[in-house]
């Protein structure tokens, strides 16, 4: 299943600058990864995440 981040945001019920955050944070701790796509100009379409497996624990997540 993929998800925009407004779709996302939708379904928790959030806005999609908290959405955006959270992720963000989630990037920050090694909990996700971000592959950014383009379309064939060059130009970036809608990125895709993955769980990176564990966390950092820098960031506090166990």
């Amino acid at each position: 299943m993929q998800l925009t981040k407004r779709e996302l945001a939708q379904i928790v019920g959030r806005n999609v600058g908290t959405v955006d955050r959270l992720m963000s944070d989630l990037r920050r701790r090694g909990v996700i990864e971000e592959e950014m796509r383009f379309n064939d100009s060059g130009g970036q379409i809608a990125s895709m995440y993955r769980c990176a497996g564990r966390p950092s624990q820098r960031g506090g997540a166990a």
